[in-house]
């Protein structure tokens, strides 16, 4: 969130720094940055520097990588129970606001014993945010962001309920595919209107399966729309229809996990791309269907992108409905 600052408003500047090396000084955050009165602080270290200090239930601990910054440090006190967020740099002073105060918010509605798993989450968002090579999201990546969000919106949370359902999109995580359903798997394809039937395959690997897995490709059709399309929309609508339906704090801090993952964030326009939806349709790769396989590649032959023509492919139709009960099993 954007927030305007100015250094009357920094709350580190009234607390005074600790005697000892080894200890914080630190206070209550209240109201109206912290209505839910969770224990967060605001904290100066001995070297003087302004922290965010985030308690914890210690027995809910358990392994977790903590993001590295160029200008914060992140420390973990598990016998106390506290995550310590500390600015390291001076004059960075309304950018480290800027991330405490989105933290505090994140965790308005979360109990103690989840405070930590949401600390990192958020943590993760702006460690990927703040990455020197990161860019905007192409039209064809927007695209791509667009379909997984729809089926997560209407298939996976009418299956499991959401934050299970957030665990089984695996694509923003570097998984093998873009849902993972225990032995059932789901590629996201999005693809142009009706008269162009190619679709991507992004690998020899992408649409392996064995005996005991079933794969599915739900293919949607998403389409440039002209600005005064009644109709149309902005990957930026959809991952805020997205957020609107997800009810769990903690869940939601996962799903901004995921976004980062992929490289969306609001800080970002995309106001003038518009998309329009349209029609969807759901194959089974099983058989004969048309693909490249790690197993079909000769040796020596890796990252292999090819398409694949779905007028051809006639024979493996599915449902929605039939998707939904192999999602289910």
């Amino acid at each position: 969130m954007t927030l305007p600052t100015t250094s009357k408003q920094y709350p580190w500047v009234v607390i005074e720094r600790p005697a000892s090396s080894s200890d914080f000084n630190v206070r209550l955050i209240g109201a109206p940055e912290n209505p839910s009165g969770r224990r967060v602080f605001w904290g100066k270290s001995f070297e003087g520097h302004p922290a965010l200090l985030v308690e914890y239930s210690p027995e809910q601990w358990k392994p977790a990588p903590l993001p590295l910054f160029e200008h914060l440090a992140v420390y973990d006190y598990r016998r106390m129970g506290t995550l310590a967020i500390v600015l390291n740099s001076d004059g960075m002073e309304d950018f480290f606001y800027r991330i405490a105060l989105d933290i505090v918010h994140s965790l308005q509605g979360l109990g103690k014993d989840v405070s930590r798993e949401a600390t990192i989450l958020r943590l993760r968002r702006w460690c990927a945010f703040l990455k020197p090579s990161r860019a905007r999201l192409s039209q064809e990546e927007q695209k791509g962001l667009i379909g997984e969000l729809l089926f997560l919106l209407r298939f996976a949370f009418d299956v499991y309920d959401q934050g299970e359902a957030l665990t089984h999109w695996t694509g923003p995580d570097a998984g093998k595919r873009d849902f993972e359903f225990g032995q059932t798997f789901v590629e996201v394809k999005s693809k142009r209107g009706s008269a162009n039937p190619i679709i991507v395959i992004s690998s020899e690997m992408q649409l392996n399966t064995n005996d005991s897995e079933r794969l599915f490709l739900y293919v949607t059709e998403i389409n440039n729309a002209m600005l005064d399309d009644s109709k149309a929309f902005t990957v930026a609508d959809v991952v805020r229809k997205v957020r609107g339906a997800i009810t769990s704090p903690l869940d939601l801090a996962m799903f901004e996990g995921k976004l980062a993952n992929v490289g969306y964030f609001d800080e970002d326009d995309y106001s003038a791309n518009r998309w329009r939806e349209g029609e969807t349709s759901v194959y089974e790769v099983t058989g004969q269907f048309p693909r490249i396989t790690s197993e079909s590649c000769p040796s020596g032959i890796s990252r292999v992108k090819y398409q694949v023509d779905l007028s051809c492919c006639p024979d493996y139709l599915s449902s929605e409905d039939f998707l939904l009960s192999a999602m289910r099993e």
